[in-house]
């Protein structure tokens, strides 16, 4: 159940990293953000994420996974709900400063999440399954959202719901108790 539910939480989070990702410039320039002050304001985002990836690598070696995990998760959940209700420049830059920093987190996360849960006796055997659930994430999500957009002509909806994916992920990863340590022989 360990391994299915933290798959699970897996393929939410980075769907929802992805299909955000995949959208967020459309979506500002339905806001009316000219293209030039957008790009400006993202060039901004690789520091953003910079500073989650040694933040949250920091944190994980300090306290209890769970809690970094969960709230990594949970703050990306913000800053995709920080887009959802955007309306100007200055909504859009406190998105850029959670969701970046987050989204950051993530990618530093993914590794030690799985060390984490089921030791490294196995590591690359279950780094690799988890792999495929976070990889169907990344590709279902942005599909998803463009057909969102095109059935109805908004983001809304797409957004709504990857603020709900990204928290069901943080509260998943918040209750999921450790698995058991895994080894070559009984992974296979």
């Amino acid at each position: 159940p360990v391994f299915w539910l933290s798959s699970l939480g897996l393929f939410l989070i980075y769907g929802t990293v992805f299909g955000t990702l995949s959208h967020q410039v459309p979506f500002i320039r339905d806001l009316g953000i000219s293209p030039t002050r957008a790009a400006s304001i993202f060039s901004f985002t690789a520091a953003m994420g910079v500073a989650g990836k040694l933040v949250f690598g920091y944190l994980m070696d300090k306290l209890p996974p769970r809690a970094v995990v969960s709230s990594c998760f949970l703050l990306q959940a913000l800053g995709v709900a920080i887009l959802f209700f955007a309306k100007d420049l200055f909504f859009l830059w406190v998105f850029i400063l959670v969701f970046w920093f987050s989204m950051g987190g993530t990618a530093t996360l993914r590794p030690l999440i799985v060390t984490w849960l089921f030791g490294l006796g196995s590591y690359g055997a279950l780094f690799g399954a988890t792999q495929v659930f976070q990889s169907l994430g990344s590709s279902l999500f942005p599909l998803l959202a463009g057909m969102i957009f095109d059935a109805t002509g908004s983001y809304h909806w797409a957004l709504l719901l990857f603020t709900l994916s990204a928290a069901l992920a943080g509260v998943l990863f918040l209750v999921l108790p450790r698995g058991f340590i895994l080894n070559v022989k009984n992974f296979g």
